[in-house]
């Protein structure tokens, strides 16, 4: 009776053992489920972020090549209108130039008609007093 008692003591150690391992893989199991759900989504978080900083970058290039041409664009339109201005500046200065030698020549010829006239007439003067001063001597 000892005999059976201790093989069915025996028989029930190796069940509970055998139990208790069962129940230890199927712990084991499920941690490892549990880490590796917790390890993907880590990864697909990561994914997503990276997705994002991809798609932020290709934005930050495109707002910057937008600038560049926007930078250039404006740059030639403004170099064009300076040009533009300088052009209409040198013609405004070309043409009060010509005002002004067109009144320096005027004024020029003015002063040296006066000046023959002033010359002719003292002449004129000379010759006609002469002529009388001639005249009344004879």
């Amino acid at each position: 009776m000892v005999s059976e008692l201790t093989g069915k003591h025996n028989e029930d150690l190796n069940q509970l053992r055998e139990s208790m391992e069962a129940a230890h893989q199927a712990e084991l199991q499920q941690a490892l489920v549990q880490k590796t759900s917790e390890l993907e989504a880590l990864r697909l978080n990561l994914m997503n972020v990276h997705t994002s900083q991809l798609e932020q970058e290709s934005a930050l290039t495109k707002v910057q090549a937008s600038m560049r041409d926007s930078f250039a664009q404006e740059s030639a339109l403004l170099q064009a209108q300076h040009q533009s201005e300088l052009n209409q500046i040198r013609q405004q200065n070309q043409e009060q130039h010509r005002q002004e030698m067109n009144e320096l020549k005027q004024q020029w010829e003015t002063s040296v008609a006066q000046e023959r006239a002033a010359t002719e007439g003292k002449a004129g003067q000379r010759d006609t007093g002469s002529k009388v001063t001639v005249g009344k001597g004879r």
